[in-house]
């Protein structure tokens, strides 16, 4: 978000470019390849995002923007509902639970 709003100083943004990458899946990346050229031409950001939007990008959106267009995948509304049962918090928290077991495994043999 800051370096939008450092390149975009002072300018309204009327539209933002919206990307929905699934973080560690590098399949999705080849699908926008040629994305970057496009909006350099047309001088429009690109907002790379999770499966929601995050609290600071729907306020940026909503200060800064008035036009979305979503590019692949639609990128859902900021919820707190929406980022429990996102893709990207399960898999964080599996890993989180792996790891206190790991731990909790290795303090056991130690002692």
């Amino acid at each position: 978000m800051k370096y939008i709003t450092d390149l975009y100083k002072g300018k309204r943004l009327d539209t933002i470019y919206t990307i929905n990458i699934d973080y560690g899946n590098k399949g999705d990346i080849s699908q926008y390849l040629s994305l970057p050229v496009a909006a350099a031409k047309q001088n429009i950001p690109i907002l790379i995002c999770n499966e929601n939007f995050s609290h600071n990008q729907e306020r940026f959106i909503e200060k800064n923007v008035t036009e979305i267009i979503e590019v692949g995948q639609e990128v859902g509304k900021y919820s707190i509902w929406n980022t429990f049962k996102s893709a990207s918090f399960i898999k964080a928290m599996i890993l989180l639970v792996v790891i206190i077991i790991i731990i909790v495994r290795g303090m056991k043999i130690a002692i």
